[in-house]
């Protein structure tokens, strides 16, 4: 956002936030959120057609099994409850979101 005398305003950066002022890395930021928000609509799609199908299949009560409907291929196993335990290791994974404006 231009100020008044024509410097280029910067966003405000929050306590503990260090600003990253590297080119290639803000372009590929940038080409990273138009991919992901072109990927939303077809998210939601799939998320509501995958709801649906499973419902219809469930709706057919059908024993654990493999079964064929034309080319596809579905496999129903009761996972019974379980207690599990497990250790995580040490990772360190970026986390990238959209900044709000």
């Amino acid at each position: 956002m231009p100020r008044r005398n024509g410097a280029q305003q910067r966003a405000q950066v929050a306590f503990g936030e260090e600003p990253l002022d590297d080119a290639t890395l803000l372009k590929s930021l940038d080409d990273w959120q138009e991919a992901k928000d072109e990927l939303k609509p077809y998210k939601n799609a799939f998320s509501a057609i995958n709801k649906t199908t499973k419902a219809l299949i469930e709706q057919k009560e059908l024993p654990d099994g493999v079964y064929r409907a034309g080319r596809f291929i579905i496999t129903l196993k009761e996972a019974e409850e379980s207690h599990i335990e497990f250790d995580r290791a040490s990772r360190r994974s970026p986390r990238i979101k959209l900044a709000k404006t």
